[in-house]
């Protein structure tokens, strides 16, 4: 499992020229085409708007360290100024590029796993009648016995032990445990015993949210629902790594802009999440039925 992310704070500058905002981020080397800025592309990670200027990355072993810079810019080919009427060839050649940084819980239910609790761990019995107290024993995800708070899989085989009395200390084992194994089908994504670590069980990650903006003489109720996982994107729209079911829709919303002939266009910002590190959105989990569109 890959984790990236950004190390320290933005450092900001200032020289003759101007403002310049500085970022470092680790990158493990699966991550780094996607992490990879283009020039000019808008720096989310900014304090203000500002847009790259140049970067560099710098091997650390397998993996990475990149150095980004930014810069306020008012370039026609980076932005389009809407406090003004902008020409209809400056809105149709308009795309806007940028990245920003999410979290993502791996929740236990995604590794079919339960927290132990007293019945689990033989201090609490589960019957009790003339022949004996009986108490349950797990063992945990690492093949120890469970103590309460430990990870237990679901389909993990208790362990069955009996006393006369709740206070004697000899036990007599009527059947002994086994730890099971990870089920990842409530997994919103392809996690599997070879792409993710159980410690990652109540974590959190982070993930890459990718936002692009473009103007359409289309109307809002024209362009549909954006929702569903990635399939294509139209050219030059793509953030760097397109692999399909990475991206994941989260948010749509439209603007008016009337161009330079009094016509109206229509500003579409689409927000995607990608799934963290290697791994992929699974296609069962699509309830819109693989609705992404343009």
């Amino acid at each position: 499992m890959s984790i990236s992310g950004r190390v320290g704070n933005v450092e900001t500058r200032r020289s003759s020229s101007g403002y310049e905002f500085d970022v470092t981020y680790f990158v493990k080397d699966a991550d780094i085409a996607d992490y990879v800025p283009d020039i000019g592309e808008l720096a989310a990670w900014a304090p203000e708007t500002a847009y790259v200027t140049e970067y560099r990355k710098e091997g650390l072993g397998d993996d990475w360290m990149l150095y980004i810079t930014s810069a306020p810019s008012s370039s026609e080919s980076i932005s389009v100024d809407i406090s003004r009427k902008p020409t209809p060839e400056a809105l149709s050649a308009f795309i806007q590029k940028s990245y920003s940084q999410s979290e993502v819980l791996f929740r236990k239910e995604w590794f079919g796993v339960r927290i132990a609790g007293k019945k689990d761990i033989g201090e609490e019995p589960f019957l009790q009648n003339s022949s004996g107290v009986y108490y349950w024993s797990n063992t945990n995800i690492d093949g120890n016995q469970a103590v309460e708070g430990d990870y237990i899989f679901n389909n993990a085989t208790v362990g069955i032990f009996s006393k006369k009395k709740p206070e004697d200390t000899n036990k007599t084992w009527e059947e002994g445990s086994t730890k099971g194994s990870a089920v990842y089908t409530r997994a919103p994504y392809n996690i599997s015993d070879s792409n993710a670590s159980l410690k990652l069980i109540e974590r959190s990650v982070k993930t890459r949210v990718y936002t692009v903006t473009y103007y359409t003489m289309m109307r809002p109720n024209s362009i549909g629902e954006f929702l569903g996982f990635n399939g294509s994107f139209p050219s030059g729209m793509a953030p760097k790594t397109a692999t399909t079911y990475k991206w994941k829709a989260i948010d749509q919303s439209f603007e008016n802009q009337k161009d330079t002939n009094g016509e109206i266009w229509t500003r579409v910002t689409r927000k995607m999440e990608a799934a963290p590190g290697n791994l992929l959105w699974k296609p069962e989990m699509d309830i819109y039925n693989y609705a992404w569109t343009w």
